[in-house]
């Protein structure tokens, strides 16, 4: 379930022009 939250988090990021944002959304995944 995990594999899949960082996949579906990475997807959304993909999807997104704010990189920064992007970044913070899946550092926060990863230490969660």
């Amino acid at each position: 379930e995990l594999a899949a939250a960082i996949q579906n988090d990475i997807s959304t990021a993909n999807t997104k022009l704010d990189t920064d944002e992007c970044r913070q959304h899946l550092n926060h995944s990863f230490f969660q």
